[in-house]
């Protein structure tokens, strides 16, 4: 959003119209995949881990003592898939194979073999490539979907320095004891700069149910994404400082205020479906109030007067940032 650009609602309230949008996208959306599509979702997912799925004829009292081994032809089916996507994409060194629209021109090819080391490194050094595609593939196979979110990762640190001071022309300035002059600056150290691939779970993901089929995402009047968070994690951007206004990036929540927000919207049952007869431990463990439990952050992105408006917040109670 540009510096001059202001919110078309008020955002200034304690009860934000905004706050209102988020939850009525994300209830709206997630009683939408409730009704079509989570049962099939969590009837897949028990399918590939070889398990007998909600509602079958295997968990009823007529098969108490009867057998009930499952044949795990889905799970083989999905594996047998899964290799021959690998042989597709990893049979050969190069992962990436970048060529010039005119082979004639030099300046074109010269520019596609700089892209294509420059892709060949970040899709082998900092980017997880094979996991990446092999369980975006697999999703795809399991819900019939993938999504994804790509971004730059970016972080920098500022910290204060003892340099020499120099003059006009240079040269070393020297205290009246003879010693060295010196002067405190500030220099900034970059701890991330790479591109990012960051899978979304299916249920993590919410766009209205009307929204186009061909270009679902851009059509919808809104996409939310739930985001799972440590709580020191959440509390560290709560003291962050945005660089431009000054302003710190997160508004400041209560631990309290942060645990209830999550523990009131996000008893996920197909998350639950994914881990079986274990424990969840994005839910199950929230109790102990530390600052590990996870909170669920959600990105909410609203369509309004032709514009996008990003801004966060904590489940659906409180505002995290203004639009």
């Amino acid at each position: 959003m540009a510096t001059n650009e202001q919110p078309p609602l008020n955002v200034s309230r304690e009860s934000s119209p905004w706050l209102k949008l988020a939850k009525d996208a994300f209830e709206n959306s997630t009683s939408y995949i409730d009704n079509n599509y989570r049962n099939q979702w969590e009837r897949n997912i028990s399918l590939f881990r070889s398990q007998h799925p909600k509602g079958s004829k295997y968990h009823s009292k007529e098969y108490t003592h009867r057998s009930r081994l499952f044949r795990p032809k889905t799970r083989s089916a999905i594996r047998t898939n899964e290799a021959a996507c690998a042989a597709a994409f990893f049979s050969t060194d190069d992962v990436v194979s970048v060529r010039p629209e005119n082979d004639a021109d030099d300046k074109q090819r010269a520019s596609a073999r700089v892209l294509k080391h420059i892709l060949q490194y970040r899709l082998t050094k900092t980017i997880p490539w094979f996991q990446t595609i092999i369980a975006a593939y697999q999703e795809t196979l399991i819900f019939g979907t993938v999504c994804s979110y790509q971004y730059w990762e970016y972080a920098e640190k500022k910290k204060t320095v003892t340099v020499p001071l120099f003059d006009e022309d240079g040269n070393t300035v020297v205290n009246e004891d003879g010693s060295e002059a010196t002067e405190q600056v500030e220099e900034v150290d970059v701890i991330k700069d790479k591109p990012v691939i960051r899978l979304i779970a299916a249920e993590n993901l919410r766009i209205d149910s009307a929204s186009d089929w061909f270009d679902p995402i851009n059509s919808s009047p809104y996409v939310v994404e739930i985001i799972p968070m440590y709580l020191q994690d959440v509390i560290e951007k709560m003291g962050e400082v945005d660089s431009k206004t000054g302003m710190p990036k997160w508004r400041t929540l209560t631990v309290e205020e942060l645990l209830s927000s999550a523990s009131r919207s996000e008893n996920d049952s197909t998350r639950q479906s994914r881990h079986g007869r274990r424990q969840d431990p994005a839910t199950e463990r929230r109790n102990d109030n530390s600052m590990y439990s996870t909170v669920f952050i959600h990105k909410n992105t609203i369509k309004k007067n032709g514009k996008d408006w990003c801004y966060f917040t904590a489940g659906t109670d409180y505002m995290l940032t203004d639009p």
